[in-house]
């Protein structure tokens, strides 16, 4: 207190004015001088906003020396096919009204793998149990003919897929497509939630586009009637990595593609900082798993077979397809720098809330008249496909019923509180799997058995009761998974922990006793659940050849390693083989493979289909035999090449020691002395 009692205070504040007054007086202004700055600044923002408009962009870009749209011509509200359409009338044999057309995108699965393998038969039973349409399988062992060139099979998966979409007939340029490896890929959720997720992606990212790039640009256009297409659009959707394959120093596959929409501390300070791969987003393609338009996809193969048909060795379908998304992910950025500045982008980027991608030390040559525009983007948040290479710690299966679990969970992951775990509302509207399709008849086939057949009641088992493999830092619940893995323990332990276990027999029975006739015909005309492909079928699958073939030729042998359960061997689960063939006296197949007896067309037609079959298995088994005959030939030619080679060294070592030897001789004698007279002996003998 006696301090303060001596210090003035007016003196205080006046001194403490006059120094604050003297530290600011470089900083004072005239009003005039405040007022021209102010509208100079005004000015600019207009100046940026109005050459950068998020609407119209009306300049040369390299949209107008690169084609940049699409093949399709529906707009992205479109583009999904529709859910709930009104039924189109439906006669009572299950056949359509004369005159009445699919109005809306079919819905296709392709797997590609090799015969009688486990892997593919867990891939196509989770489709089944889920009531995706029937398969097509790609069997990537066969080998591709092509004119010039040798036989091309498994190493060369762009050109199985080029001949494949070449050949067929069915699909059309609209519809849906869905490729999957069977490199133990698990289907998770119903098809109707993985197509609703895949539309909104596109709407949403298509948005995301038209924010960064803008609209093409139209000399011709007025702006205030007509409005140009949107330059880069995205129509397929591939699985996220967290690693760049090939991994290439300053390649355009890994350097030139965006940056993860996922947040940049998802994984705390150390993400993306590469001390530890499991702690990158996932950022880059993986071409194990696919989905898009029909006429995007077969464009996008027909460019990596074209790059493939120009390399001395064909690439690996990850290696072409990762160029052809860097090469389009640069062409992006070059347009993107080469416009005029986008000033909000740019500030982003300044104050580094907007990652920028760094081209400067990439090159590539972007030819004149050559498409770089694909439509490709990866699945950032696991929405669709989960890719479980260094990510398999971020997913566990959480039953969302179970509170304490996904507190426990967000608190060991360490999962911000904004980042909730619930069930999403698609999967928590989505049909219950354990309703069973009509009532249970022993009549049915496969006839009903209480153990057999013993599914959870529907009241007491939904999806929130289910054991579901979340990505707990994303909060996605994907509809793939895509191990990636071939350790066997691994695999059997996360096969184990799907949430079809332990029914996957009995859900794949259900399966197959659900109704056809007017039900899936009038399904497959609106492109529904039942049968999305055209074609139909329930219960196997479709070869690249539209040649179909059942469940038990594919996967009987494999029961163990898909059911996991105690009934042996698939249709003998009673004792008997339901579906045995029993032929008459005339060789004429009276019952077995669908069971029941069976009437003249029926028969006709299965003896079709067995002849079928046996002339493709011979066909195969002679087009191995001559393989085997060539590859065997190949080798006797080659070691009798050898031999004759050998043995012509050997001639020729021999003829040169040979040679050797008569030269060393020669020389022998050449330098051997003249025989002189014996001086001793001539005078021993004159003596």
């Amino acid at each position: 207190m006696a301090l303060l009692d001596r210090l003035d205070y007016d003196g205080v504040r006046d001194g403490v004015n006059a120094k604050l007054n003297s530290l600011s007086r470089p900083l004072r202004r005239s009003r005039r001088t405040k007022l021209l700055w102010a509208i100079a600044g005004a000015l600019l923002v207009v100046f940026l906003m109005s050459r950068t408009s998020p609407h119209f962009t009306y300049i040369p870009d390299l949209s107008a020396e690169h084609p940049t749209q699409p093949l399709t011509t529906l707009s992205t509200d479109e583009l999904a096919p529709a859910i709930n359409p009104a039924p189109p009338k439906v006669d009572k044999d299950g056949t359509f009204a004369s005159g009445v057309t699919k109005p809306n995108p079919s819905f296709h699965l392709i797997i590609r793998g090799a015969q009688k393998n486990p892997a593919i038969c867990r891939t196509i039973f989770t489709a089944m149990a889920l009531n995706y349409p029937p398969p097509t399988v790609l069997y990537l062992g066969d080998p591709i003919k092509e004119d010039g060139k040798p036989e091309l099979g498994k190493l060369d998966k762009a050109l199985v897929m080029h001949s494949y979409f070449t050949k067929n007939k069915h699909m059309k340029d609209d519809d849906i497509i869905m490729i999957v490896d069977d490199n133990d890929s698990w289907f998770q959720l119903p098809p109707q939630v993985l197509l609703q997720r895949f539309h909104k992606l596109l709407q949403r990212n298509n948005q995301q586009l038209t924010w960064r790039y803008g609209y093409r640009s139209n000399k011709n256009a007025d702006p205030a009637t007509i409005k140009s297409p949107q330059k880069y659009s995205q129509r397929i959707i591939f699985a996220a990595d967290k690693v760049c394959r090939p991994d290439r120093p300053y390649d355009a596959s890994c350097f030139a593609v965006p940056y993860s929409n996922l947040p940049p501390d998802i994984y705390g300070a150390a993400t993306d900082s590469g001390i530890n791969l499991a702690w990158n987003r996932p950022r880059f393609l993986n071409s194990g798993s696919l989905i898009g338009t029909v006429a995007d996809v077969k464009l996008l193969y027909e460019r990596a077979a074209e790059l493939n048909s120009k390399a001395a060795y064909p690439a690996d379908e990850q290696q072409v397809l990762s160029q052809i998304y860097g090469e389009q992910e640069y062409a992006r950025e070059l347009d993107r720098r080469l416009s005029p500045p986008n000033w909000y982008i740019r500030m982003g980027e300044l104050f580094g809330i907007l990652p920028r991608i760094d081209i400067s030390r990439i090159f590539v040559k972007l030819a004149t008249g050559t498409r770089y525009e694909y439509g490709i983007g990866v699945d950032y948040k696991s929405e669709l496909f989960f890719t479980m290479s260094y990510s398999d710690h971020d997913l566990v299966w959480l039953n969302y019923n179970n509170v304490s679990q996904l507190s426990s969970v967000q608190m060991i992951h360490r999962v911000p509180r904004e980042a909730r775990l619930n069930l999403p509302e698609d999967i928590a509207s989505a049909k219950n799997p354990f309703i069973p399709p009509h009532p249970k008849t022993a009549e049915s086939l496969p006839p009903y058995n209480a153990s057999v057949d013993y599914l959870p009641a529907p009241q007491n088992a939904s999806w929130y009761t289910l054991p579901l493999a979340t990505d707990v830092h994303s909060t996605s619940i994907p509809a793939l998974i895509v191990t990636n893995s071939t350790a066997t323990d691994t695999l059997r332990t996360w096969w184990n922990h799907m949430w079809y276990h332990p029914y996957s027999r009995a859900l794949l029975r259900k399966y197959l006793r659900s109704p056809r006739g007017p039900i899936a015909a009038e399904a497959a005309l609106r492109g529904g659940a039942e049968a999305w492909d055209m074609r139909g079928g329930k219960g196997g699958l479709w070869t690249d050849n539209d040649e179909w073939i059942d469940w038990t030729m594919v996967c009987k042998g494999t029961e163990e390693e898909v059911f996991g359960d105690k009934w042996g061997k698939w249709g003998e689960e009673l004792g008997t083989d339901y579906q045995a063939p029993v032929f008459n006296q005339f060789g004429m197949l009276v019952t077995g493979r669908e069971g029941g007896l069976k009437t003249e067309e029926d028969r006709e037609r299965e003896r079709i289909e067995r002849e079928k079959w046996e002339a493709q298995k011979r066909e195969r088994e002679e087009r191995e035999r001559i393989e085997r005959e060539k590859e065997e030939r190949e080798k006797k030619e080659k070691e009798e090449k050898e031999k004759a080679e050998r043995e012509k060294r050997e001639r020729e070592k021999a003829e040169r020691e040979k040679e050797g030897e008569g030269v060393k001789t020669e020389n022998k004698l050449e330098d051997k002395p003249e025989d002189k007279p014996d001086i001793k002996q001539e005078e021993k003998k004159k003596g």
